[in-house]
């Protein structure tokens, strides 16, 4: 039976394998990177991946890794409200809108809502916009500087950037979306 931490740990996991749009067969990183990530350590990390593979959300396999049996869905996973928080865009802003069109079918398909807050450059209001929505998880657009990066970090809910450049983002341990801003 987990403890405590680890439970917590293994909910904070679900979320973050929904939010990075994991599926079935995807490889899970080390204990070693998840200890780094979670700030925990090699027994609760270990107690959470048990009681995931217990649930049948992934299964670990001796000398080969760790792989997700079925990606579990957002709603699932405790993370029904995420946040978009796009610095610099007003709400009518082109990009913001096409942004909105893949991430609202994408929340729609995991059956959560996605809340947009309109900030600053800077990200400055981003602590109280999050205190106000309490969200599950948060998608930064925008003019995303560090910081609004170190600032969304602090809350500490999961984060993917949809923004800038990737080095900035993986650094906070947060996933990163690029495009090829092809149209």
């Amino acid at each position: 039976m987990a403890g405590p931490l680890a439970s917590r740990l293994a909910a904070d996991l679900r979320r973050r394998f929904a939010l990075a749009g994991l599926g079935r067969g995807d490889r899970l990183p080390s204990i070693r990177a998840i200890e780094r990530l979670a700030g925990a350590g090699r027994s609760v990390v270990v107690d959470a991946l048990d009681q995931l593979a217990r649930e049948g959300v992934l299964v670990r396999r001796h000398g080969r890794g760790t792989f997700l049996c079925e990606a579990p869905p957002l709603a699932a996973a405790g993370a029904e409200r995420l946040l978009l928080l796009a610095c610099g865009l007003r709400a009518d802003h082109p990009y913001l809108a096409r942004l909105l069109d893949g991430l609202g079918a994408a929340a729609d398909a995991q059956g959560c809502t996605l809340p947009v807050a309109c900030l600053p450059a800077g990200g400055a209001g981003l602590a109280a916009a999050v205190a106000a929505r309490r969200p599950a998880g948060l998608v930064l657009c925008g003019e995303v500087g560090p910081r609004a990066l170190a600032a969304a970090a602090r809350t500490g809910l999961p984060l993917v950037v949809a923004a800038g450049v990737a080095a900035p983002a993986l650094r906070l341990g947060a996933a990163w979306v690029g495009h090829d801003d092809r149209e």
